[in-house]
C-alpha cells in the first residue's frame, strides 16, 4: 500500500477513520459444511451452503482450488458477492450430471429445458461475481444447454474479472444450447441489470454472450473470441447478441474470431435482433467476423441505437448490416474492406439511418459515400487508414523492394534505405533534412543478379550501423546469389565486401542478422530454396570481425523451400537464435533453431510448428510485452496469391510451445514487420501491432493491438494507392507516433503516412471494495464515450459505489509505479472533483475535450475514484475505483 498517499488522500477528505467489518464468508475445497464455521481457519466446502449460511450482504471469498462438482449453485434469494483468488486459481464447474430446468433465449412465456450451468442467479437479488474462473468443463447434458453464467427473472449484478470457458461440447458440433452468459429478463417491472466487465469469454458454442427480454446488459472492456473459422454445419454462432427488447452498453471490447466455411451458415460479432431503445455499441474492436455487426428488427420497427467510433476489420462479411430497422446512427466508425471483397456495409433503408463521418477503406475520396442496400448515404466519409493521417511521397526513380528506416548521420530524424530493382540492383539512401529527405543511389552488382533482402547491423566493427543486401540469379546466370555488404560513414554507403555464396546455395531467397558466435561484427544468415530434387537449406556466415572475410557453414534438415528467416534470442538465454519458414503451395511450417554460442545451430526439441501454406515473409519481435521475441509469418494461403493470405503469430512460449494464432489478409503478402503504431499502452497492458505488404492485393494490412487471447484485435486493410513491396513501422519525425513507411513499387517511390494518435479509453491497476466487497467503477461517459479533439459532453463517472457518499475524483498526469488492489494508482494527485454519489451509487465529473490547441492531441491522463465508504478496504474507510487512463486523440 502507497499509506503516505493514501493518508494524504483521507487527510485531504477532512473525515475520520471509522472501521466497519464487512461479513465475510470463507470457502474453500478442503472445508467443511458439516464442521466448518465459514471462518478463515474453519470455512465452508460448498458454494451453495455457505451462501445459505451467509446474510444479505456478505462476501464469500473462495479459495484457490476447484468447485461445483458436488453442488448445483443456485443464487438470487439475497444480496451476495463472491470473490475467487484470481482466474485460473479460483476455478468453479457445473456439476457434472444434475440439470436445472430454466427458460431457453425464446419465446418470452418461459419454456423450460434443461440446463446445467456453473452459476443461476434468478430473482430479485443482486449477485456479484469476481476474480475467478467459470469452467463449463464441456459438461454437455444429454439434452438441453451448458451455460457458464446464467442471470434471470429481475436477478442483477456484476461480473468483473471472470474467464468464462469450456461452455460448449468437445469437439465443437452444432448443438445451439452451449453458452458462455446468458441474461434473461421475465417481466419489465424488475428489469435484469447485469454488467461484464474485464472479462475474457471464449471457448463457447452457440453464444459467448445472450440477453433476452427485459435486460440491461452493460459489456465494457472484455474479450470475447470465437472458435475462428469452422467447417462443421452449425446454427448461427455469436460473440454477442441482444434480442426481444433487451438494452445493451457495449463499449470498449475485443470481439474477434466468429465465421464459417461455408457462409450458408451465419456468425457475427455482434448480433443486435429487435433491441430494446436506446442501445449504444461504442470504441469496440472486431476483427474476423462473418458479419461483425448485424442489426434487424423483425417486424420492421424504429429503435433508437447507436453504432459509433468501433473499428471493423478483417471480416469475411458485412462490416455493419442493418435490416428492417430504423432509427439508427452510425458515425464515427472505421469499416474496413472485409476480406474477399464483401460490401463492407449495408443499410436496405430508404430512410431514418444516420451515417456520417465514418471511415471506409473503399472510399474513393470525392463527395459523399453511398450506402449499398437502400438510400442511406453518409455525406462526410473519410478515406484513411485508423491512426494514420497525411502522406509524404518520396520519389526514388527505381523500383523498392525491400527498405529499413534506421539512423544513418546523426541527424534528427530517421533515414530509410531501400534497395531497388532495375537495369542492376541498387541502394537508394534517403538522409533526413529538415522534415525532407534528400535522396542518392547507390548501384552495385550485375543485371545477372537480383537484389532479394536488406539488413542493417555493425558489419565493419566501426561505430554506426552498416548494411547488407542479398542477390539471387537472374535466369540463365548461376552465380549471382550473393552477400553486398556495405559500411555506413555519416550516411554515405561504400562497398565493403562481396561474399559469393555459390554452391550449395541454389536460390537465394531471405537474410537475417545476428550475433551468432559472441564475437566482434555482427553475423548473417541466408534462406536458400533449393533446387529440383534438393530442399532449401540455411547458410550461416560468421563475420571474421571486420566484415571483409566471413565463414560459411550450412543447416539442413528441411523438406522444401526456406522461404524467409529472422533472427533473435527466442530461448533467453542471451545467444542468437533462428526461425526459419520453409514451405510450398501445400505447407508452411516454422523451424526454432537453437543458437549455441559459437555459430553453431541445433533444431529446439519442439519441432516445427506449422503455419498458414506458401509462406512469404518472416519476422521476430516482442509482441505481447513479455520480454520474449514472437514470430509472425505471412503466407500466400496457396499456390498462388489468388486467394486471401495469412499472418501467422508464434507467440513464444518455449521451452513448451509456441502459441498460434491466426489473422487474414489481402492477396499476396510478401512482406511483415513488427512495431507499435499507436503508442497505446496503458500502464497494465501492452499492445504490439505488425503491417503486411499484399503486393498483389495492392494493399496494407495493418495488424493491431495483439492479445495473448483472440490475438490481434484488429487487422485494418488499407489501399492508399499504393503497390507495396514492403512495409514498416518506424517514427520517422519523432513525435512519439509511428509512421507508416511504404516501399511503393509502381509509383517507385517511398511513402511516408504520419503516424497521430487515436483517442483511447483503458482501465488499469485494481480496485479496493467498499459495500458489499463492491469495487466502485471508472468509466468514461459522453457521446461518444472517448476523449476524441473535439469532445464537450465527455466525462468519467462513477458507478457502483455506496450510495449517498462522498466521491472524489483525482488525476495525475502519470500513473503509479506500484499497481496493487488496494493501492492509489496515481503518481500524484493532481487536480480533484468532489462529487456526491446518487441513491445507487452513480456520480459524474465533466471532462470536456476542446478542439484547440492541436497539440492537445496524444496527451493522457490517468484517473481513479475515492469514495468514502465504512466498509472500504483502504484505511478503513475508503473504496477505490480501477485507474482509467484516457488519451486525446482523432
Amino acid at each position: 500500500m502507497r499509506t503516505l498517499g493514501s493518508l494524504a488522500l483521507a487527510a485531504a477528505l477532512g473525515l475520520p477513520a471509522l472501521a466497519i467489518s464487512q461479513a465475510q464468508v470463507h470457502v474453500s475445497p478442503s472445508g467443511s459444511d458439516v464442521t466448518g464455521d465459514g471462518s478463515l481457519a474453519n470455512p465452508y466446502k460448498t458454494i451453495s451452503y455457505a451462501e445459505s449460511q451467509a446474510a444479505s450482504g456478505d462476501t464469500l471469498l473462495l479459495a484457490a482450488g476447484t468447485f461445483g462438482d458436488d453442488e448445483q449453485i443456485v443464487l438470487g434469494s439475497k444480496d451476495i458477492t463472491i470473490v475467487g483468488a484470481g482466474v485460473g486459481v479460483t476455478t468453479v464447474r457445473p456439476h457434472p450430471t444434475l440439470v436445472y430446468a430454466l427458460p431457453r433465449g425464446f419465446p418470452n412465456a418461459p419454456y423450460l429445458e434443461d440446463h446445467r450451468c456453473v452459476f443461476v442467479v434468478e430473482g430479485s437479488r443482486r449477485v456479484d461475481i469476481r476474480n475467478l474462473t467459470a469452467d463449463g468443463a464441456f459438461r454437455m447434458p444429454p439434452t438441453g444447454r451448458l451455460t457458464g453464467i446464467y442471470y434471470r427473472n429481475g436477478a442483477d449484478g456484476t461480473v468483473q474479472d471472470v474467464e468464462i470457458t469450456n461452455c460448449r461440447s468437445d469437439p465443437i458440433n452444432g448443438a445451439q444450447g452451449p453458452v458462455g452468459v446468458v441474461v434473461r429478463g421475465d417481466g419489465v417491472a424488475d428489469f435484469c441489470n447485469v454488467t461484464l466487465r474485464s472479462c475474457t469469454i471464449r471457448e463457447w458454442g452457440k453464444n459467448g454472450i445472450a440477453s433476452f427480454f427485459d435486460t440491461v446488459l452493460t459489456v465494457e472492456h472484455c474479450t470475447i473470441t470465437g472458435s475462428g473459422r469452422l467447417d462443421v454445419p452449425l446454427a448461427a454462432q455469436n460473440c454477442v447478441q441482444l434480442t426481444y427488447g433487451a438494452v445493451g452498453i457495449i463499449r470498449f471490447n475485443r470481439i474477434s474470431d466468429s465465421d464459417y466455411i461455408p457462409a450458408a451458415w451465419g456468425a457475427s460479432g455482434l448480433l443486435i435482433y429487435s433491441p430494446g431503445s436506446g442501445t449504444v455499441v461504442e470504441g469496440n474492436e472486431f476483427a474476423r467476423c462473418e458479419g461483425s455487426i448485424w442489426l434487424y428488427a423483425s417486424p420492421p420497427a424504429n429503435l433508437p441505437t447507436y453504432i459509433r467510433n468501433n473499428t471493423v476489420t478483417a471480416c469475411f462479411g458485412g462490416a455493419l448490416w442493418i435490416q428492417s430497422m430504423t432509427g439508427v446512427v452510425a458515425t464515427g466508425n472505421t469499416f474496413h474492406m472485409p476480406i474477399g471483397g464483401e460490401i463492407p456495409v449495408y443499410d436496405d433503408a430508404s430512410g431514418g439511418n444516420t451515417w456520417s463521418g465514418n471511415r471506409y477503406s473503399d472510399y474513393g475520396g470525392v463527395g459523399p459515400y453511398a450506402i449499398d442496400g437502400g438510400a442511406c448515404v453518409d455525406p462526410s466519409p473519410v478515406d484513411d487508414c485508423n491512426a494514420f493521417g497525411a502522406s509524404t511521397s518520396v520519389a526514388l526513380g527505381v523500383v523498392p523492394i525491400e527498405m529499413l528506416a534506421l539512423q544513418l548521420n546523426g541527424g534528427g530524424g530517421l533515414d530509410f534505405v531501400t534497395v531497388n530493382e532495375g537495369a542492376t540492383p541498387s541502394l537508394s539512401v534517403g538522409l533526413e533534412s529538415g522534415g525532407s529527405y534528400v535522396v542518392s543511389n547507390v548501384p552495385f552488382g550485375s543485371a545477372a543478379g537480383r537484389a532479394v533482402s536488406l539488413v542493417a547491423g555493425n558489419f565493419d566493427g566501426v561505430g554506426g550501423t552498416d548494411v547488407a543486401v542479398l542477390t539471387t540469379n537472374v535466369p540463365p546466370a548461376i552465380a549471382e546469389n550473393k552477400v553486398y555488404v556495405f559500411s555506413n560513414s555519416g550516411g554515405v554507403l561504400s562497398l565493403l565486401h562481396v561474399e559469393n555464396l555459390g554452391p550449395p546455395v541454389f536460390a537465394a531467397s531471405d537474410l537475417a542478422v545476428g550475433a551468432f558466435d559472441g564475437a566482434a561484427g555482427d553475423d548473417l544468415a541466408v534462406a536458400d530454396l533449393g533446387t529440383i530434387g534438393i530442399p532449401g537449406s540455411v547458410r550461416v556466415l560468421l563475420n571474421g570481425g571486420a566484415g571483409t572475410s566471413w565463414s560459411a557453414s550450412t543447416i539442413g534438415g528441411f523438406t522444401t523451400q526456406c522461404v524467409a528467416l529472422g533472427s533473435g534470442d527466442l530461448t533467453g538465454d542471451a545467444i542468437a537464435d533462428l526461425a526459419v519458414a520453409e514451405g510450398d503451395g501445400t505447407s508452411g511450417r516454422v523451424h526454432v533453431l537453437v543458437g549455441l554460442g559459437a555459430g553453431a545451430f541445433v533444431p529446439h526439441g519442439i519441432g516445427p510448428v506449422t503455419i498458414a501454406d506458401n509462406p512469404s515473409g518472416l519476422a521476430v519481435g516482442d509482441l505481447d510485452g513479455d520480454g520474449r521475441p514472437d514470430v509472425v509469418a505471412c503466407s500466400y494461403g496457396a499456390s498462388l496469391p489468388l486467394v486471401s493470405g495469412a499472418v501467422t503469430v508464434l507467440r513464444n512460449q518455449l521451452p513448451g510451445s509456441m502459441g498460434v494464432a491466426v489473422s487474414p489478409t489481402d492477396r499476396g503478402p510478401v512482406h511483415v514487420s513488427i512495431g507499435d503504431f499507436d503508442d497505446d499502452d496503458d500502464p497494465d497492458s501492452l499492445r504490439r501491432d505488425a503491417v503486411v505488404a499484399n503486393f498483389v492485393g495492392a494493399t496494407l494490412t495493418v495488424c493491431g493491438a495483439f492479445g495473448e487471447v483472440g490475438g490481434f484485435a484488429s487487422a485494418s486493410l488499407c489501399t492508399g494507392g499504393v503497390t507495396p513491396r514492403a512495409a514498416l513501422l518506424a517514427d520517422m519525425d519523432g513525435d512519439g507516433y509511428a509512421d507508416l513507411i511504404v516501399a511503393d513499387a509502381s509509383g517507385q517511390a517511398v511513402v511516408i503516412v504520419d503516424g497521430r494518435p487515436t483517442a483511447r479509453v483503458d482501465v488499469y491497476g485494481a480496485g479496493c471494495p467498499g459495500t458489499s466487497d463492491r469495487i466502485p467503477v471508472i468509466a468514461a461517459v459522453g457521446a461518444p464515450a472517448l476523449p476524441t479533439q473535439p469532445n464537450l459532453s465527455f466525462g468519467i463517472e462513477c458507478r457502483d459505489a455506496r450510495p449517498f457518499s462522498v466521491a472524489v475524483l483525482n488525476a495525475s498526469t502519470a500513473p503509479a509505479v506500484a499497481l496493487g488492489a488496494c493501492n492509489l494508482l496515481l503518481a500524484s494527485i493532481d487536480v480533484s472533483w468532489v462529487q456526491f454519489t446518487n441513491g445507487v451509487g452513480r456520480a459524474a465529473v465533466s471532462i470536456a475535450v476542446p478542439s484547440a490547441p492541436p497539440a492537445l492531441a496524444g496527451a493522457a491522463l490517468y484517473f481513479q475514484w475515492a469514495v468514502i465508504d465504512p466498509q472500504g478496504d483502504l484505511l478503513g474507510f475508503i473504496a477505490l475505483s480501477e485507474g482509467l487512463k484516457i488519451r486525446v486523440g482523432y
